[in-house]
């Protein structure tokens, strides 16, 4: 929660020095739309998605919406595709479909804050 922490009051602080209240809003509505539907998943997967990953999306869906809103859905598209092929060549080679996410949630959010700036 540290990371969150860290994360709410970067940009708050940015949103008062540049005036861009309406991009500290929109970020908070996209990061808390991100968490709701891994919080949801994660309910009712039976374990597929860990509690981790629900943690580990808010502060980088809220930096990721911050820098840009429309990178949100980009970010989630490398990091649900990454890890479904991940899955499946795990799967084909040793015969389990179980992946840790965090590490496709954290390479597509470098990859997409570094193609964004």
């Amino acid at each position: 929660m540290a990371s969150l922490t860290a994360i709410v009051v970067l940009i708050t602080v940015s949103a008062q020095l540049t005036g861009s209240y309406n991009r500290l809003i929109v970020s908070f509505a996209l990061s808390t739309l991100v968490v709701s539907t891994y919080g949801v998943v994660h309910k009712s997967s039976d374990g597929a998605l860990g509690r981790g990953d629900v943690l580990l999306v808010a502060p980088l869906g809220l930096a990721i919406a911050y820098v840009d809103k429309s990178a949100v859905l980009t970010w989630q598209l490398i990091a649900t595709s990454s890890a479904a092929l991940h899955a499946i060549v795990l799967k084909v080679k040793s015969g389990t479909p179980n992946i840790p996410f965090g590490p496709h949630l954290l390479i597509s959010s470098l990859i997409v804050l570094i193609s964004s700036l």
